[in-house]
């Protein structure tokens, strides 16, 4: 799926190579990390983003986020195995955003958005099987989502720091390969049935917050 955000992005940086007479933030770039998506329970991870402002009421954004497993590090028992939840991966997303009109208010801006993102994570699930004995099962899942949402978000700045914060829905493509069986009692998760293999359609919720530097 990378391979469709990546002619997306650069259709949207082609539109318009200049802003013109930018009222609402006086600089058109944006560096910004995200203070949700770490506290994720299912796809925890650093994220990254990018946005550019083209045109007085359109701009772009890219994220890229990688997959970490700092809250199982964190929160794992005394005595647990310390590889139980082991993730890598990444995620990547594209958000194409319209700035909504209004009354001039320089610092404070309202917009409407599609965003789409690209998600690949491989996990270590650790488990005991039921009559098995104290044996742990080591189960390696791989999974991937495409999800397209429609989003609305806040943008508020002082000086060259700001915040944004994004919230909406949309549709997820969830596929996932895995050794895991439903029958296994796993070490570390919140949702058991994450770990079963699949391949479904999903509702999707989208929130995040975003702090970041205007240049």
């Amino acid at each position: 799926m990378p391979r469709i955000l990546i002619p997306l992005l650069f259709l949207s940086f082609s539109l318009q190579a200049q802003v013109p007479g930018n009222t609402i933030f006086p600089r058109t770039n944006q560096l910004k990390f995200s203070l949700v998506t770490p506290l994720e329970m299912e796809n925890a991870g650093w994220e990254l983003s990018y946005e550019k402002q083209y045109a007085k009421r359109l701009a772009t954004q890219v994220s890229f986020r990688l997959m970490s497993d700092w809250l199982n590090d964190a929160y794992s028992g005394t005595g647990s195995d310390p590889r139980a939840g082991d993730v890598s991966g990444f995620a990547l997303s594209l958000e194409q955003k319209y700035f909504i009109p209004r009354m001039a208010i320089r610092k404070l801006r309202l917009y409407l958005a599609l965003s789409f993102r690209y998600l690949q994570q491989d996990m270590l699930v650790l488990s005991k099987r039921p009559g098995q004995g104290p044996n742990v099962w080591e189960d390696y899942l791989r999974k991937k989502t495409f999800s397209v949402n429609a989003v609305s978000g806040i943008q508020r700045a002082w000086g060259r720091w700001m915040m944004d914060m994004t919230y909406g829905v949309g549709l997820k493509q969830r596929t996932v390969e895995s050794t895991y069986v439903s029958n296994q009692i796993p070490f570390f998760t919140i949702f058991p049935n994450a770990y079963e293999t699949s391949n479904e359609l999903y509702p999707n919720l989208v929130f995040n917050f975003k702090v970041g530097y205007l240049f």
